[in-house]
């Protein structure tokens, strides 16, 4: 998504030494990422995913991570140079924490903003939470790592606000067709959605952090970087597909 922005992006990841994993790599050039740190792992298969749709546009993903896994803490090390002279560190949680949690550590360092998008939700040390400058679940990734009754906007306020307590210096919940919901010390702002008629809504998250990433890049104001990535997740949903219904900046 970033790069469908316009943005240099580098990936630090893992294929296995399966079809899969060629047909991966290619894709990805094809797209323009930076592909030099993503390592394949013998005997590994690459991750893959199911998503099922149902008729109101809402998915379910089963998850297998393969490769994913062994991403390591020396692959990490090895890419310092790469988190370094970035503007933004995107994190999920899709691989290892031993790496994600030095890979935070290294972009905080040197003064890299950094976002993590806690998915798939499971739960998150402080260690790596107090590396974090934006924290952005959705509602039910919040529910899991936050904890309480997220059902309204004064509930996803409570659970946004201890995650901060446990370090993370902005939580951003993204909320669907009501926009997203912006939760600091200092303010809470719900940013309006935009009404669209959704097709498919798998990969939405996805394409609203990476061009979030890039506004942020840009110099763009959080709350009028959180507008503009709305923007983008709500063309993504108007198509079928996840990394397929990502939209080019000149798109819109």
């Amino acid at each position: 998504m970033a790069c469908r922005m316009g943005a240099q992006a580098t990936l630090i990841s893992r294929v296995g030494d399966d079809a899969f994993g060629e047909q991966m790599l290619t894709h990805l050039r094809t797209e323009g990422l930076d592909v030099r740190h993503v390592q394949k792992s013998e005997g590994q298969s690459t991750g893959a995913a199911a998503i099922l749709i149902d008729d109101s546009a809402r998915n379910a993903i089963i998850g297998v991570p393969g490769a994913n896994l062994t991403v390591s803490g020396s692959d990490v090390l090895g890419a310092a140079f790469t988190i370094t002279s970035s503007h933004v560190l995107i994190g999920t949680l899709e691989v290892d924490l031993n790496a994600t949690v030095p890979a935070f550590a290294i972009a905080r360092g040197a003064g890299v903003t950094t976002i993590l998008n806690p998915a798939p939700a499971f739960d998150v040390p402080d260690e790596l939470l107090q590396n974090v400058d934006y924290c952005i679940p959705n509602e039910t990734e919040l529910a899991h790592i936050g904890g309480g009754d997220v059902s309204t906007l004064e509930g996803t306020e409570r659970a946004a606000r201890r995650l901060l307590q446990r370090g993370a210096k902005t939580v951003i919940v993204t909320l669907a067709e009501r926009g997203a919901l912006i939760v600091t010390p200092e303010i809470v702002e719900q940013i309006p959605g935009i009404q669209v008629k959704a097709v498919d809504t798998s990969g939405a998250g996805d394409a609203f952090i990476g061009s979030f990433a890039v506004f942020l890049a840009e110099g763009l104001p959080v709350v009028e970087a959180v507008r503009e990535a709305n923007a983008m997740a709500a063309a993504s949903v108007t198509r079928a597909g996840t990394q397929a219904s990502f939209p080019r900046r000149n798109e819109l």
